[in-house]
């Protein structure tokens, strides 16, 4: 986390591994603390969030749409559809973080 991020109480973009680039801790679940604050999330992601889509998804879509959006840009959507996120390489980072979080814990 970003000496800047820290001091506003933000979470970073933690990477984790898998096949593939680390996916961020907030995309790991809806309940991550990021998604109670939209425009945290807004600002965090707005890569993925053109500006002429920022203000218009509602905040209970943000995770869904950030999260579709980032699986097609690292590559864990299909190129043909972009929602169509590829769940074996999803789960493979998902239990990679599981376990290691397993050794720390």
């Amino acid at each position: 986390m970003s000496v800047r991020r820290a001091a506003r109480g933000r979470p970073g973009l933690e990477r984790h591994p898998g096949n593939g680039p680390g996916i961020p801790a907030p995309l790991l679940s809806r309940a991550h603390p990021l998604w109670s604050d939209p425009e945290a999330a807004r600002e965090l992601f707005a890569a993925y969030l053109p500006d002429d889509d920022a203000g218009h998804i509602a905040d209970r879509r943000l995770f869904h749409t950030v999260t579709q959006r980032w699986a097609f840009a690292h590559g864990y959507a299909s190129r043909h559809d972009p929602h169509a996120i590829d769940w074996p390489r999803w789960q493979a980072a998902l239990d990679a973080e599981h376990q290691r979080a397993g050794e720390q814990g």
